[in-house]
């Protein structure tokens, strides 16, 4: 492979890491890049690197293994849940803080954001109405103050720092060797942390032309000027899914379910995790090898399921079975009775938007704005990560 140059940054992921990720660093880490998180854990474990972990929700990257292996001291961030399959403590997180081997700086999703934002636009501070009253004032006194509007209309208003970690690790669909990058939601939010970053590192299904680049221009999320390496990485995202919409020159992938499960499973009890740690990560040289070790059947099937068409409302309720109903669970009367009273509250006080959290809830919120949608109200939803009436 010839050696990297400012208009070609094209690397193998391993090389990378050992270039550019240092003991001690800040590093902002997307969703997205499970290949570039296994590598990291493969060249720093038991070496005790003091890496700052910033990530929006740590647990979608499955990156507990960091914590496991005693890689990150530090963590900022909104959520150090375990989302899926389904939401849950992160264990191995919840045990080093209570060890105190880790410490965590909690912020709001938005405000995390903000900060990004502040950093990639050179800013010292950016405006926010996030945290206001909350305990985070008292808690992120470093990194966050309220001050007077410079306006005086007499209204108090948040400003958090900026933030500009020194390397981000992102995924995308697509890239070209100088590091324009290609890539769709959900995992767009990220991306502030990557331009706020003083380098990037980003992993790609695909290495492709600069004039393919430009007849796609329109999906570019990432310029190459603080791009330092383009790494290879097919099914980089696993066990992720890889949404490419509208792109032709590379399939999508859904999330690897099974896969998901077992991670969870050997995640609650830390002999069982260091044992799944060794099989899919330490005891294997690389991404390749991860790929061949999952087989080539399986990764053809979740880019068929990708192909599949989605579920609707309308399918599930038209397939209703005929007759009585037959025994349900408590967790969905629970989803019943809170849409029941979604709808009664939304028609009530007129409301036009509904905010979901994950989980039943997100059931409970889709149930009740389906039907208001089926009688004709104007109502919108909200998924509290930011997706907007999807479904």
């Amino acid at each position: 492979m010839p050696a990297p140059t400012p208009f070609n940054k094209v690397m193998p992921l391993p090389e990378a890491v050992r270039r550019f990720v240092r003991p001690g660093m800040t590093l902002h880490v997307e969703t997205g890049p499970r290949a570039a998180i296994n590598e990291i854990a493969r060249q720093f474990w038991d070496k005790e690197p003091g890496f700052t972990l910033v990530m929006l929700r740590l647990g979608g990257g499955h990156a507990g293994h960091l914590v496991l292996g005693g890689l990150v001291k530090k963590i900022i961030g909104s959520s150090y849940v375990d989302n899926y399959p389904t939401p849950a403590p992160m264990r191995v997180v919840q045990a080093a803080y209570k060890e105190r081997k880790i410490e965590l700086e909690t912020w709001s999703l938005l405000s995390l954001i903000q900060r990004f934002i502040a950093g990639a636009q050179g800013l010292p501070f950016m405006p926010t109405k996030s945290l206001l009253s909350t305990s985070f004032e008292e808690e992120n006194k470093h990194a966050f103050q309220v001050v007077d509007d410079v306006f005086r209309t007499g209204e108090r208003v948040g400003v958090v720092r900026a933030l500009n970690p020194d390397l981000s690790l992102v995924h995308g669909v697509a890239a070209d060797p100088e590091g324009n990058v290609i890539s769709f939601p959900p995992s767009e939010e990220s991306f502030w942390g990557a331009k706020a970053s003083r380098g990037v590192v980003v992993t790609v299904e695909k290495v492709i032309s600069t004039e393919k680049v430009r007849e796609y221009a329109h999906l570019v999320k990432l310029a190459p000027h603080n791009v330092v390496a383009v790494c290879p990485a097919p099914f980089g995202a696993h066990p992720g899914r890889l949404v490419s919409r509208r792109f032709p020159l590379v399939p999508g992938y859904y999330e690897d379910e099974e896969f998901q499960r077992e991670h969870r499973r050997a995640s609650r009890d830390p002999k069982a995790y260091l044992e799944w740690v060794h099989k899919w990560v330490l005891d294997i040289p690389d991404h390749k090898v991860y790929l061949k070790q999952l087989g080539t059947e399986r990764l053809t099937a979740l880019r068929a399921r990708a192909k599949e068409k989605p579920v609707t409302f309308e399918e599930v309720f038209s397939n209703v079975p005929d007759g009585p109903p037959g025994p349900y669970t408590e967790t969905e009367l629970m989803v019943v009775v809170a849409a029941r009273m979604m709808i009664e509250r939304a028609t009530a006080e007129n409301y036009t938007f509904i905010l979901a959290g994950a989980g039943p809830s997100d059931i409970a919120s889709s149930l009740a704005y389906y039907t208001l949608r089926q009688q004709g109200r104007d109502i919108r939803l909200i998924l509290g990560t930011g997706m907007y009436n999807y479904i």
